[in-house]
């Protein structure tokens, strides 16, 4: 899988990038895509590795592996304060996954970005670095102001 990704200069993975629906392009800069070349020349193994170990995989409407599934609800939980910062309009990581996750996650903290994709820190950068600056911030202790270039 790696080869085939990295062919042809990472042409496979540049077209995804180009390709992903109502993203507005505009983060997508020909130096920030560089910049990903850069990261994938590296090595796509690691990210790949996340993928390849999960149960979890798109499902056919009546996929039999699917409905076979059964998951540990204990390996779900999160015990500790969490941030999620979602872009609504992200088509990969659909809002709906957002529904019941106070169940897993108690002490979770959600901001939705209405207009946000799945490139939800390039097109809300400074947005999503203020967020993240505020909650790792100690109690009673503001958060400086971030700066992003």
């Amino acid at each position: 899988m790696e080869d085939a990704l990295a062919a042809d200069d990472f042409a496979r993975l540049k077209d995804w990038l180009r390709s992903m629906p109502r993203a507005g392009h505009a983060w997508l800069t020909p130096e920030r895509l560089q910049r990903y070349v850069q990261v994938w020349r590296r090595g796509l193994t690691g990210a790949l590795n996340y993928y390849r170990a999960s149960p979890l995989h798109p499902a056919a409407e009546s996929s039999e592996a699917t409905a076979a599934l059964r998951l540990n609800a204990e390996h779900f939980f999160v015990g500790v304060p969490t941030l999620v910062l979602w872009g609504m309009r992200d088509e990969s990581l659909v809002p709906e996954l957002l529904d019941g996750l106070e169940q897993w996650v108690p002490d979770v903290m959600i901001e939705r970005f209405a207009a946000a994709t799945h490139w939800i820190v390039h097109e809300e950068p400074r947005r999503v670095a203020e967020r993240v600056l505020a909650f790792l911030a100690p109690p009673g202790l503001a958060a400086r102001p971030a700066s992003i270039s």
